[in-house]
């Protein structure tokens, strides 16, 4: 796992916090190879994600909302 502090890409959803200076939390799991064959296409379907995956997910989200406090977000 790895912080992309500067992965804004313009089509996804969270840019518009980007562009107007607001804090977000952005979660994408990529392969190893670091390539997302499904993004954006219709192959990307809800099949293919692991529930191991989106435990992990929730499971990070959660542990990083709790280290924050409101102060630390203004």
């Amino acid at each position: 796992m790895y912080f992309a502090k500067d992965y804004y890409l313009s089509e996804s959803d969270q840019y518009p916090f980007h562009v107007h200076e607001k804090p977000f939390l952005f979660f994408i799991r990529v392969e190893k190879d670091e390539e997302i064959p499904d993004l954006h296409q219709k192959t990307d379907t809800v099949d293919k994600i692991s529930k191991d995956v989106v435990s992990s997910t929730i499971d990070m989200f959660f542990k990083i909302l709790g280290s924050l406090s409101y102060d630390s977000l203004n």
